[in-house]
């Protein structure tokens, strides 16, 4: 139960009807692996718990936990546990209700403990990933039940300490010892191709017949390098700026330069909503890492003319972004200009649709400033990965790799309201768009056929009621899509450690924006050079 010191334990006295002592354990309670947690009367040692990746006992007398399985190992995905228990024998039961279906489905499944020689043997396959993602969870454990040859197991790097795990997970990549399967979502894919660390998945593809031709050709392009594929994303939004069509026009990109002279002109309150100098720097140049640093050449361009005009207009911001209570929301500050831009994402046509409402006028997808005017930046929404090139175990872990762009995989992404994102197949992006369009109907009291609302969307101080789309909002969605060629950078948190050291001299009005440019020239070349 909850009580006055947060999460408490009491034992129950059945005959008084009443709830006795806390039974206090602070290494109970300060296990992150106990985080939504259910406990249970163990038979033998004081409680048995069930978290979000595994079960383990707790025997209060000795303060002690012993850990007895991962959900992931027993083909179980966790958030479909419901209740769990064990019973005389030994065994553990649980009751499962798996919500992903349009009709949950339940079922109760009792877990034997079981002499390792007396288990299948299987070709083990290591997926490495900083957080393991929900729908990579399930279709691992489809794998995992399907294949008689290949079992994958997951490594999560990031589930106690973010910064101690991704040092690890980049000393394991680097290694010759590191996993199969590497999952690239939240790294900087370009960094590791260059030296050589993930396999090239084109050949992969020709052997098994896999055309790509029947892949969104711009989103394989984004996960090339020199021709080669070092990452399979089945499903994608696009990361991107919004601004009103009036204001920029309709194209689809614009250059640094070109964004600061329209802004500066501009003159608004602020840019974006809580504007800050970090939010600037992610604007103009984390969110576009590549337009400054070229891994594989081993260069960067910290001291150009572009990077010292950033500076300069990040210094106009304040330190800490302004929270306090306002009187306008955003949709009242976008309508009437005061703010210029809106950092954002385009995951599905209702989102589009929503987002026209919010500006009230038709908006333009500008993007993020480079450069080639290709603003509009690939992100992956559910897992992307690569495979290790000093694997043991590539066909392995191609075997698993290819089961993502299947085609009863990419059709198992097409939801009803569109709000995971897009898949990768063009035939399953086309049962997006026809769901997308499709009426749905209830019969009013005359019995007659009426179009309802398929879902709706808020924000902020804007709420609209999404329809089905037309064929033209449809296309321009389309266009979109088709407009973005790069991924979304992923933050090295070296670099930016290193552009926030160099620029605190520079914002208290210590060092000149062309000094401190250089220093940042000096230090990151040295790490581009050391790191690629």
């Amino acid at each position: 139960t909850w009580g006055n010191e947060g999460e408490e334990i009491h034992p129950v006295d059945i005959k008084e009807k009443k709830l006795g002592d806390t039974v206090t354990s602070e290494n109970l309670m300060a296990d992150t692996r106990s985080y939504n947690a259910n406990y249970h009367k163990g038979l033998e040692k004081g409680v048995l718990v069930n978290t979000d990746s595994m079960v383990y006992t707790y025997d209060f007398a000795q303060d002690k936990r012993e850990d007895l399985f991962e959900w992931l190992d027993a083909d179980i995905n966790s958030d479909d546990v419901r209740e769990m228990g064990q019973m005389p024998d030994g065994r553990i039961w649980a009751l499962l209700r798996d919500y992903s279906m349009d009709e949950p489905e339940h079922s109760l499944v009792y877990l034997t403990k079981t002499p390792a020689d007396q288990v299948v043997e299987k070709e083990e396959i290591l997926y490495a990933t900083m957080w393991l993602d929900q729908r990579v969870r399930r279709n691992i454990i489809k794998f995992n039940k399907a294949s008689d040859k290949y079992r994958v197991r997951v490594k999560e790097y990031a589930s106690d300490d973010y910064s101690t795990g991704l040092t690890q997970f980049n000393n394991d990549i680097t290694s010759g010892n590191g996993p199969d399967i590497i999952d690239i979502s939240n790294i900087d894919f370009k960094q590791y191709a260059s030296k050589g660390v993930m396999e090239n998945l084109y050949p992969y593809m020709e052997r098994d017949g896999i055309d790509k031709a029947d892949y969104l050709e711009n989103v394989l392009k984004a996960f090339e390098v020199d021709g080669k594929l070092y990452g399979i994303i089945p499903q994608f939004y696009v990361t991107t700026t919004v601004a009103k069509a009036s204001k920029v026009g309709e194209a689809s990109g614009w250059t640094l330069g070109e964004m600061l002279d329209f802004v500066q002109s501009s003159n608004p309150e602020n840019i974006f909503q809580y504007g800050s100098r970090m939010s600037i720097f992610y604007y103009c140049i984390y969110n576009n890492i590549d337009e400054f640093i070229d891994w594989e050449n081993s260069t960067c361009k910290f001291d150009s003319e572009d990077f010292i005009r950033v500076l300069e207009f990040a210094n106009k911001f304040p330190e800490e972004p302004d929270y306090s209570e306002e009187d306008e929301g955003t949709s009242a500050k976008l309508r009437s200009d005061k703010l210029l831009l809106m950092q954002t994402s385009l995951s599905s046509v209702q989102e589009y649709q929503m987002m026209n409402g919010l500006f009230g006028e038709k908006v333009s997808y500008i993007g993020y400033p480079n450069s080639e005017r290709k603003g509009n930046l690939i992100q992956a929404s559910n897992g992307c990965v690569a495979i290790n090139a000093k694997s043991k175990h590539k066909d392995g872990a191609w075997e698993f790799v290819k089961t993502m762009i299947s085609g009863e995989y990419q059709d198992s992404l097409v939801d009803k309201h569109g709000s995971w994102g897009f898949p990768v197949k063009k035939s399953a992006l086309e049962k997006q768009f026809e769901a997308d369009m499709t009426p749905e109907y209830y019969e009013d009291e005359n019995g007659n056929q009426v179009e309802q609302m398929k879902t709706s969307w808020g924000y902020d101080d804007f709420n609209i009621d999404i329809y089905a789309a037309k064929p033209e909002e449809i296309e321009a969605v389309r266009q979109i899509i088709a407009s973005a060629e790069r991924t979304a950078g992923s933050v090295n948190e070296e670099l930016v450690n290193i552009i926030t050291e160099e620029t605190a001299p520079f914002f208290k009005g210590q060092k000149s924006a062309k000094d401190t440019a250089e220093i940042i020239q000096n230090r990151i070349s040295i790490y581009v050079k050391e790191n690629s």
